[in-house]
């Protein structure tokens, strides 16, 4: 009877280990070809790595960052969901599925991972970044601005955490702090086009208008975001103009609007606010009415539902919301 359990243990030895050499041979040839960005032949040769070893911890991480990165949230999501169940203590993984759980808006659950991974490895900057992260989507700006912080204070040269930290500054009305997170974004990373609009726009906010183009200018060569840079541009041209027509801004309703418009495109809300007030002062009654339209759009993007009910009354062009704010 020993002789038979040896015989049996053997076998199974040998088939186990010779599925574990053809699941790292996949392993391996997945690699070799996600080089090549053969990324769809790479997943099907890790998933059938994990065929042959569902404990393949570097196959399923790896399997989870490609869904990931190929937009297949819920299937990245599986994989490190998994890959934790094997493997309780791997903090990487929980920051991994926080933030697809970010991105696919669950930030409750999200917040949750990323406390679990900092509990595990409290150096770990990508968990404190996205606790930050989750915050901010919650919009406690402040508990943001300090879990930035603490990401910084492990990894100072994180170009994304200073860009985000700013973000949190600015709705803090930290505006000088969150201009030297802005710079710092863009002194690491002098290509990313979203950090000198960001830049450019802070200067825009605080009247530096030459320093806001030349931003917008920098953003626009990196051929990314065009679209915005080039909006912002405009913003620069309408503001240069203000300055040179100051006896006219009380007389000129559509060029309040039109500001207005530039404003609200990049979520300065408040100003946009502002300068709809000014063009709302037209005697033209189209005008008046698409003037009402912006402002009920501006006040359900701030959440100010009561007061966009309100303002439903006296325009007919925003009729559709009254089911959206009124209740």
């Amino acid at each position: 009877m020993k002789i038979w359990v040896g015989i049996i243990f053997f076998v199974i030895s040998t088939v186990a280990a010779a599925q574990n050499k053809r699941a790292e041979k996949l392993y391996n040839d997945a690699m070799n070809v996600l080089q090549e960005g053969e990324e769809s032949l790479a997943m099907d040769k890790l998933q059938l790595a994990l065929e042959y070893d569902s404990n393949f911890s570097k196959a399923r991480y790896n399997l989870g960052l490609l869904y990931r990165e190929v937009g297949k949230y819920n299937l990245a999501e599986e994989q490190f969901s998994i890959l934790i169940r094997q493997q309780a203590a791997f903090p990487k993984a929980y920051v991994l599925r926080g933030k697809i759980r970010l991105e696919a808006g669950k930030t409750d659950s999200a917040l949750a991972d990323f406390q679990k991974a900092v509990l595990m490895y409290p150096n770990d900057y990508d968990a404190w970044h996205g606790m930050g992260t989750a915050h901010f989507m919650f919009e406690n700006y402040e508990g943001a601005e300090e879990f930035f912080s603490k990401a910084l204070l492990i990894f100072p040269e994180f170009p994304a955490c200073y860009n985000d930290r700013a973000s949190a500054r600015m709705m803090l009305g930290k505006f000088n702090e969150a201009l030297e997170d802005y710079k710092y974004a863009v002194d690491f990373m002098p290509q990313n086009a979203r950090y000198h609009n960001n830049l450019g726009s802070l200067y825009l906010r605080l009247g530096r208008e030459a320093e806001a183009r030349a931003e917008f200018t920098k953003a626009l060569a990196t051929g990314e975001e065009t679209d915005i840079s080039i909006n912002m541009l405009m913003l620069c041209d309408i503001a240069q103009e203000n300055a040179q027509n100051d006896s006219l801004k009380s007389d000129w309703p559509v060029f309040h609007l039109n500001r207005s418009n530039a404003y609200a495109l990049q979520g300065v809300s408040d100003l946009a606010m502002k300068e709809n007030t000014l063009a709302s002062g037209t005697d033209d009654p189209d005008l008046k009415d698409y003037t009402c339209l912006q402002k009920v759009r501006l006040l359900i993007a701030m959440k100010f539902y009561e007061q966009a009910c309100s303002e439903l009354k006296n325009c007919p062009l925003a009729a559709e919301y009254k089911k959206l704010v009124c209740k």
